[in-house]
């Protein structure tokens, strides 16, 4: 598919020309030192230059440091630094990072101030998630320079690309920098794309652009291309071995050829300097998975309404209202997904927008692959649901079905629909018992946070291991008519899979669902087997042990990692002294050099380890 293209390109020289040449572009994960080990160190941020930067962790809490080294070809008179970083608050009242800057050079010492604000990210979906910090540094000399950056609030958590050494005059805007969701920086000037999102409907593609801008190289080569999963060229975009830059270039790229091409997953492919170089965008093409998303959302509206109005055959009232419940969740899913993928063309109705990104708000960072294998396998499972329930197969629709399903009920306490993942291993017809692990997300994530988790790193275990898993959606927390929903979705799932354990109930969660965790063991005694928080056990509070004495016959693993800025790892302390006060069963793991997040595959298997150790259960 190389002819007859229809490429428009459009070049805008002449803006921001610098006429620099002492321009110096250091990477962030380029450190000297860090305080933490390199595995940790670095980041994998597809939008930052390169596709990696510092993490946050690196520099989390006060005291950090990162340190960089660099050798100036030449010298920049009233020099300034500029940071390209990024930064979430993620709750209320958070202040920006502050930072201590020591540049040695020349035996000079040169001490700054930054402040790094709220970006409204971490860097990893776009561009936009990126902003600049810029402090002026004074006369720098040709040779060494050391560059010191050091944490001088409670909390730095900054994801930092890299900084630039430059004269004062040099302009820099991160407005320029935002729209670019691939970037390659260098000494010289930068390269990248504005794609906006991955997800592409063939007969709504509109373009994009490939954006250059000199620092004091004027002649660049490009050469932009789609090529597929084996990296075979498909489409030529744009190829010019003597692209002559002044200021800066915006190549327009438009070409039919993309309504022509199959469903898949694609690449768009950017060599420049003579192939030296490469930048790439997934581009994930969409149109024939939405069409059939939208027929089979308006077959299955019709379907339930017929169901409604005859009740569903062969099943008793609360397997009526259980599959009603799974039908509208289909529904619902397979209609914000397809407003969700195709409002980042800016289509759809705004109210509809509104309620796509709301349903998916705990999901924005998903790519366009993993929703169109969403699509695909929630149409695959609710036409056997559908097709059971037409052929009288079975009274419950989902007998002798394993594996990942997704599910919904209606809470009892809100009468809200509740969307959960539900993991039946291929081992539950032939065990007499199966064990039961629920698991509770985190703030910032949903149903999937558990089953999607490093390419289903956790589902493997549960497989491997023989456990039933639940991972709730739970939009209405884990306190109050939140634990009432676990409660009811326990019942729920243990009344449909009678072979499940009721005496091997687990359960574990990540931050809020490490609270969400503690506060059920403790609202419920003797309804779970063992537990494990991992980074957050009890809230604050006075009262914050007030009903810890039902934790006595329910063994408690605490997960937390040492450099965690979020949930300080003293809660898990105090924690673990007040059950050994108590002579409860417990234990305490902290890991020096995690932060927040959930460690997949480790965090699970160190669980099901402790819960071998101190219950009944056996891997």
């Amino acid at each position: 598919m190389t002819n007859k293209l229809v490429i428009a390109a459009i070049f805008i020289g002449g803006l921001m020309s610098s006429g620099f040449s002492n321009v110096v572009w250091q990477e962030g994960e380029n450190y000297s030192k860090a305080g933490k080990g390199a595995e940790l160190a670095i980041a994998q941020r597809p939008p930052a230059s390169g596709g990696a930067a510092l993490n946050g962790m690196a520099v989390g809490l006060r005291g950090e440091t990162v340190s960089y080294e660099l050798l100036l070809e030449q010298a920049i008179p009233a020099a300034k630094i500029i940071f390209r970083f990024a930064r979430l608050h993620w709750k209320a009242g958070m202040e920006p990072a502050q930072f201590i800057c020591l540049i040695e050079n020349a035996g000079v010492t040169h001490k700054l101030k930054l402040n790094f604000g709220d970006t409204k990210g971490w860097g990893t979906n776009n561009g936009g998630e990126w902003g600049l910090a810029e402090a002026e540094a004074g006369d720098l000399s040709k040779g060494p320079v050391k560059i010191f950056l050091t944490v001088d609030s409670e909390t730095g958590d900054i994801t930092l690309d890299g900084f630039f050494l430059v004269p004062k005059e040099f302009k820099l805007t991160a407005e320029e920098l935002r729209e670019l969701n691939r970037i390659k920086i260098y000494n010289y000037g930068y390269a990248g794309l504005n794609l906006s999102y991955s997800a592409v409907e063939q007969k709504a593609f509109g373009g994009f652009d490939i954006v250059v801008r000199e620092f004091g190289q004027k002649k660049w080569s490009l050469n932009a291309a789609l090529v597929d999963e084996q990296g075979k060229e498909v489409i030529s975009f744009y190829k010019n071995s003597g692209l002559e830059v002044n200021g800066t270039e915006r190549i327009n790229i438009r070409t039919k050829e993309v309504q022509k091409l199959a469903d898949g997953n694609y690449r768009v492919r950017v060599d420049f300097n003579e192939g030296k170089d490469r930048l790439e965008f997934p581009f994930t093409v969409i149109g024939e998975i939405l069409d059939l998303a939208v027929g089979k959302k308006n077959e299955y509206k019709e379907f339930i309404l017929a169901e409604l109005l005859t009740g569903f055959k062969n099943s008793n009232k609360e397997q009526h209202g259980s599959v009603l419940a799974d039908l509208k969740y289909a529904v619902d899913y397979l209609e914000n997904t397809i407003v969700f993928l195709r409002d980042k063309r800016g289509a759809g109705e705004e109210s509809e927008r509104k309620k796509a990104l709301s349903f998916f708000e705990k999901a924005r960072n998903k790519t366009a692959q993993s929703f169109v294998l969403d699509l695909k396998n929630i149409i695959k499972q609710t036409e056997e649901t559908i097709a059971r329930i037409n052929s009288n197969i079975s009274p419950y629709p989902y007998s002798g079905r394993f594996g990942d399903l997704r599910k919904a009920f209606y809470s009892k306490a809100t009468g809200k629909l509740e969307p959960y993942r539900l993991f039946i291993p291929k081992t539950y017809e032939q065990r007499e018992k199966t064990p039961v692990m629920l698991a509770l997300r985190g703030g910032g994530g949903d149903e999937n946070y558990y089953p999607d988790l490093d390419d289903g790193a956790v589902l493997k275990i549960m497989e491997k291991d023989g456990l039933i898993m639940i991972s709730p959606k739970a939009t209405s927390g884990y306190k109050g008519d939140g634990a009432k929903d676990l409660v009811q979705l326990l019942e729920l799932v243990l009344t449909a899979y009678p072979k499940a354990d009721r005496s091997l109930i687990f359960c574990t969660g990540v931050s809020m669902g490490g609270f969400g965790t503690y506060n059920l063991a403790v609202e419920y005694p003797g309804l779970l087997a063992g537990v494990a928080c991992v980074s957050g056990t009890v809230s604050k509070g006075p009262d914050a042990f007030g009903k810890i004495e039902n934790l006595k016959n329910t063994p408690c693993l605490i997960l937390h990692g040492g450099a965690d800025s979020v949930v300080p790892v003293a809660g898990a302390q105090r924690t673990a002294e007040k059950l050994k006060e108590l002579g409860y069963v417990h234990e305490l793991k902290i890991f020096p050099d995690y932060g927040h997040d959930y460690h997949g595959a480790e965090y699970m298997n160190l669980t099901l380890d402790f819960f071998e150790k101190h219950t009944k259960f056996r891997r």
